[in-house]
């Protein structure tokens, strides 16, 4: 049971992951209420953003202008949730795996990244991982 919520967990914030990539890579507020097509700016419908399967059943493409989003979208989904289920036992892997997932995302769009969202995470982790005895 804990699989199965782990798994549905993971593809929810890896759906969103790549649906915020998108957004800045577009220029669009984060603050949207909803998600839309980049093509024709429709409102997207619950349906439309079933992660994996709505990829699948409309082939890539937007229900209503029948643009083509590309296969990576549901490549990344697919890939990163078995990937981070794989990772949910150790939580400070699997917190690092979305940051660098939504980095390569948005590096993939746009040829450039905010860097600065490591920065706090970086220094998290040489605090969680500081050896007192290396320095005696």
């Amino acid at each position: 049971m804990e699989n199965i919520f782990v798994f549905l967990f993971n593809s929810i914030i890896v759906s969103t992951i790549i649906c915020a990539a998108a957004g800045l890579s577009n220029s669009v507020s984060l603050k949207i209420q909803r998600y839309f097509c980049f093509y024709c700016d429709h409102n997207l419908a619950w349906f439309d953003i079933i992660p994996v399967i709505s990829a699948c059943v409309l082939r890539n493409k937007c229900r209503y202008c029948h643009a083509h989003f590309g296969h990576y979208y549901a490549i990344f989904e697919l890939s990163y949730i078995l990937i981070g289920t794989l990772l949910w036992a150790t939580p400070v892997t699997w917190i690092t795996g979305v940051l660098l997932l939504f980095l390569s995302l948005e590096d993939c769009s746009k040829q450039s990244i905010h860097a600065n969202i490591l920065f706090p995470w970086i220094g998290y982790l040489l605090i969680l991982h500081h050896d007192a005895h290396i320095y005696v």
